[in-house]
């Protein structure tokens, strides 16, 4: 089947649904691809860092998600069952100094 749209957006991840659910806001007709051809059975985006807050919050969608989530102050770096280090995000320069991470299921 195809059918004519204004854009394809190519991917179906968070950045590929946010701009697709963007241009549906804005009636804009688009379709969504992707190499996938169902949902995965995993998460592929489980934090939600200080910069992707602010861009939620000028959409108007954030409050659902500062409600919903567990809120880090700080990020430590694993790697190989090491600990590589810490960063404290008060101090990323964002107004959310903190990610937001889903909670276990």
């Amino acid at each position: 089947m195809v059918a004519e749209v204004a854009v394809l957006v190519v991917g179906a991840g968070p950045t590929g649904l946010l701009l697709a659910s963007e241009l549906y806001r804005r009636g804009v007709d688009c379709r969504v691809i992707d190499a996938h051809r169902t949902p995965l059975q995993w998460d592929r985006a489980t934090v939600v860092h200080p910069r992707s807050l602010e861009i939620f919050g000028s959409l108007g969608i954030l409050e659902p998600l500062l409600a919903a989530g567990v809120k880090q102050r700080v990020a430590r770096l694993h790697s190989a069952g090491r600990v590589l280090g810490e960063i404290d995000l008060s101090i990323c320069g964002s107004r959310y100094g903190l990610n937001i991470a889903s909670r276990k299921r």
